[in-house]
């Protein structure tokens, strides 16, 4: 459409700027009436239409190209597909800090912390953060307090931990405070850790 105009106007403009060059050489005492007269005011309104052209189309300038006919789910699909993968050595860094993780209960440490990981992993700090982003869609902390809250879930129901209070398994499972642990478990279950013991035993 920008270009049909812009062709446009930059016809009118010649046609209309030869009409007053002949004139003019054919007329010269008329020189003022020529300036302002119809056929300069219409090449002065095209070359103001070209002037102008960037403000109404700024895809012309900036190169924004409009897609129609695609839908926010379609484009949030693009996006996504857009994204660069994890590479080989990320996803192997994420699986070993799950098989730690698993293995070696880590979590259950009230304070530990994402030095102390890097230290046991080998790896600098920035690598472990761009597993947990990249390969575990997380970040350190989320990953950590997940596992709490799913060793807690485990030890409610365990005959092990039945002569346990609910606050004494919420400690035993890494969390720093009673309000720590009811608040994490609420987040990852939608439900408190005593409504969860009474719903599995």
């Amino acid at each position: 459409m920008w270009l049909g105009a812009l062709l446009f106007s930059f016809l009118l403009l010649v046609v209309s700027y030869s009409i007053f060059i002949s004139q003019v050489f054919s007329s010269p005492g008329k020189l003022f009436h020529l300036v302002t007269g119809n056929i300069s005011i219409i090449s002065l309104m095209s070359l103001s239409f070209i002037s102008f052209l960037p403000l109404l189309f700024p895809h012309i300038i900036y190169g924004k190209v409009a897609v129609k006919g695609i839908n926010k789910d379609e484009v949030k699909i693009y996006d996504t597909t857009l994204e660069a993968l994890p590479n080989k050595k990320t996803v192997e860094l994420f699986n070993k800090i799950d098989s730690y993780f698993i293995n070696k209960e880590p979590y259950l440490e009230p304070h530990f912390t994402l030095p102390q990981l890097a230290r046991k992993m080998e790896v600098p700090i920035h690598h472990l953060q761009k597993a947990f982003k990249e390969v575990g869609k997380t970040t350190f902390v989320k990953y950590k307090t997940r596992h709490k809250v799913q060793w807690a879930k485990n030890a409610l129901v365990n005959p092990l931990f039945k002569n346990d209070t609910i606050d004494a398994v919420g400690m035993y499972s890494g969390f720093n405070s009673k309000s720590q642990f009811y608040a994490a478990f609420r987040k990852f279950e939608k439900m408190t850790p005593r409504e969860y013991s009474l719903k599995n035993k």
